[in-house]
């Protein structure tokens, strides 16, 4: 591996992967690829749904061809790597091979009905509408189907560093409000209104599926974490709205993002997800989100809503004369802005986890909420209500900023897992009145 540039291998590898397929009968991928970091290569192919773990072991036949030295330099050695790999990789296609599943997926895509699967189930439709089946039992796309059926519910992403959870936790409480039975998965677990589906992680695509195929959801926000990201991707294929809270250095070094720019970049996966109508919640204060924005130029055709602790904040001149909207600190309120609208949702203090205005943190968490649910339908008054009636203690919000009194003292419990988070703990507290 030392002795063969990074390039070669990537190059070889792209080549062998092709010819494995070509041997196979099976179409050559859409998007083929690698990617070079500090720490290694990441490599990458497209391929059928019902191919995926045959796939990985192509990838993995492709790349010990491609580190083989005699590969490189004799043909018949070559030849006959790749016909000692075929053997095996057919029968793994075949094994893994689902034409149903596959007939049912685009039968989906044309009628525009929402398709989820996994290793165990295939389901069509989200909330009230979804109809699921053990993947060995997928349904013949005939006239058996009833398309009209199945439809989507509102549907948001949440990602970012820091603040997800509680975030994800203000826009359930705000939607609640409006009579919405809404299901949301975070890193504490799975809900389905008040119920309380199951206590674990469930940042990635299997806690958002338990959601979407819940027959008493009637909305979802779905918390997406990098690790589920980058390992398995987002959960739906089509959302209306997409939020990312902010980006700081954590978890780099793992998956081939190594550097904050990688990070942010890994972040806005989530606006692959949104259609021509769906809106990007972001940071304005985050120089980041900011910068990487600005790079995208163009590219990015989503409407931008910003959230700023600062109503000076320079990015919003021109966005309010192109009628854009922002929601932002004003004189101790929060206030929405479209164009030259203007309306108060309530002030910062009457919010309860914002600690009377000393967790900053959480400033931002509820400007975020109160963007993305105004972009999901939920009314200011609705907003303003459900901000200020979510009481962040060790039920409803846990390990994150609850405050408790014993014997006198008061204590603040909270699970800052990285400096950007100890940070904001620390603000809190120098804030917060005390005598020592």
């Amino acid at each position: 591996l030392e002795a063969v540039e990074p390039k070669e291998i990537a190059r070889r590898w792209i080549k062998i992967v092709a010819d494995l397929l070509a041997e196979l009968g099976r179409p050559q991928p859409e998007v083929i690829g690698y990617r070079i970091h500090d720490v290694g290569q990441s490599f990458f192919f497209t391929e059928e749904i019902d191919a995926l773990y045959a796939s990985i072991d192509l990838a993995e036949a492709a790349l010990n061809i491609a580190l083989d030295e005699k590969a490189g330099f004799s043909v018949e050695h070559y030849q006959r790597l790749i016909s000692n790999s075929i053997f095996s990789l057919k029968a793994r296609f075949e094994e893994e091979s689902n034409p149903k599943l596959l007939a049912l997926q685009e039968a989906a895509k044309q009628q525009n009905v929402p398709f989820l699967w996994d290793d165990d189930l295939v389901s069509l439709g989200y909330g009230p509408s979804a109809s699921i089946w053990p993947i060995d039992k997928t349904p013949v796309t005939d006239d058996s189907l009833t398309w009209s059926q199945y439809y989507s519910i509102p549907l948001a992403f949440i990602t970012g560093t820091n603040g997800k959870s509680t975030t994800t936790r203000l826009a359930s409480q705000i939607l609640r409000g409006s009579g919405i039975i809404v299901g949301f998965s975070s890193t504490d677990g799975i809900w389905a209104g008040d119920e309380c589906l199951d206590h674990g992680d469930y940042s990635g695509p299997g806690g958002a599926r338990e959601v979407l195929r819940n027959p008493r959801v009637n909305a979802a926000i779905l918390e997406v974490a990098r690790g589920g990201l980058l390992r398995r991707g987002l959960g739906a294929e089509k959302a209306d709205a997409a939020l990312i809270t902010n980006v700081a250095e954590d978890h780099l070094g793992e998956y081939g993002v190594n550097t904050l720019a990688e990070l942010i970049e890994a972040k806005f996966i989530v606006r692959k997800s949104l259609g021509a109508d769906g809106k990007l919640i972001l940071n304005a204060d985050d120089t980041g989100i900011v910068s990487f924005v600005q790079k995208l130029g163009t590219s990015l055709t989503n409407e931008i809503v910003w959230f700023s602790l600062d109503k000076n904040n320079l990015k919003f001149a021109d966005h309010f004369l192109k009628q854009g909207s922002a929601y932002f600190v004003d004189a101790g309120r929060l206030v929405a802005q479209t164009g030259a609208e203007v309306r108060t949702i309530c002030t910062v203090t009457d919010v309860p986890i914002t600690l009377n205005g000393y967790a900053r943190h959480n400033i931002y968490n509820a400007l975020a909420a109160a963007a993305l649910t105004h972009t999901m339908g939920a009314s200011i008054e609705q907003i303003g209500a459900g901000l200020c009636s979510f009481v962040g203690d060790q039920k409803n919000n846990p390990g994150r900023g609850n405050i408790f009194t014993i014997n006198g003292a008061t204590i603040m419990v909270d699970f800052a897992h990285n400096p950007h988070g100890l940070n904001a703990v620390v603000d809190t507290l120098l804030q917060y009145p005390a005598q020592r």
